[in-house]
């Protein structure tokens, strides 16, 4: 009201403000009325299992259940992927992976980087990730490593790791999340 009435004695134009004619969401915009997706569920990716179906998969999967929150943060994952295979009804890629863990305000916790194998299978629902290897600890590190990953991933994780500032990745995520 006090802005009509001050539009009104200023000889402008007053805005009137009104609910838009078409409710109906753009496109793109999924509406569901599904309760929310419980932790537990595994996410899945329907089928057939490309680069963006896979991404999805590894990057829901890291945080949960590679990661380690040690002090009760919010854990982020960045990985490369070394390479990947599909067979007909199962897949496994081959990572490195770079997880921290931040708390409120980005104040870092416990991090740490290593090779991974990610094992999915296809199920009626969809590709789901089935389960992670990681190396072992110690002495027995470069062997785990070997027989994990094909040996010429298994060279470049024991060499070098990953080609990528993977740290500055998983900072910029805890930055966009709010963390």
């Amino acid at each position: 009201v006090a802005l009509l009435l001050v539009a009104g004695c200023s000889g402008e134009d007053a805005a009137v403000f009104s609910p838009p004619d078409d409710i109906t969401p753009p496109a793109g915009v999924v509406e569901t009325t599904a309760l929310p997706r419980e932790a537990a569920d595994p996410v899945t990716v329907p089928g057939p299992l490309n680069e963006d179906g896979l991404g999805y998969l590894i990057h829901s999967y890291l945080p949960d259940h590679v990661g380690e929150a040690g002090s009760g943060g919010d854990v982020f994952c960045a990985y490369e992927v070394f390479g990947w295979q599909l067979q007909t009804d199962t897949a496994t890629a081959w990572l490195w992976v770079y997880c921290e863990e931040f708390f409120y305000e980005a104040e870092e916790g416990t991090a740490f980087s290593t090779p991974v194998t990610i094992h999915l299978s296809e199920l009626p629902e969809g590709w789901i990730v089935s389960f992670a290897e990681r190396p072992e600890l110690g002495s027995l590190y470069a062997e785990s490593v070997r027989n994990m990953f094909p040996s010429e991933f298994a060279d470049r994780a024991l060499d070098k790791g990953s080609s990528r500032d993977l740290s500055a990745e998983v900072r910029q995520s805890a930055r966009n999340h709010g963390g």
